[in-house]
């Protein structure tokens, strides 16, 4: 059973994500900036970091 607590996280990462896809949305003829969407979702110069890191070892064909 979710804890009310659980609950209201969920609902604002959600509300993050949402900010996220209609910035894409808005912007499709311009490329992605991780660094940017980051921003837009509020995350943490640490989560930030580990995006990047992931980003680059997709590109790269390596596992994140």
């Amino acid at each position: 059973m979710l804890a009310m607590n659980d609950i209201g996280h969920r609902a604002r990462y959600a509300a993050r994500l949402a900010r996220v896809l209609d910035h894409i949305y808005d912007h499709l003829d311009e490329p992605l900036d991780i660094e940017r969407l980051a921003g837009i979702a509020c995350l943490s110069p640490y989560v930030q970091r580990r995006l990047r890191h992931a980003a680059r070892a997709v590109s790269e064909g390596r596992d994140a």
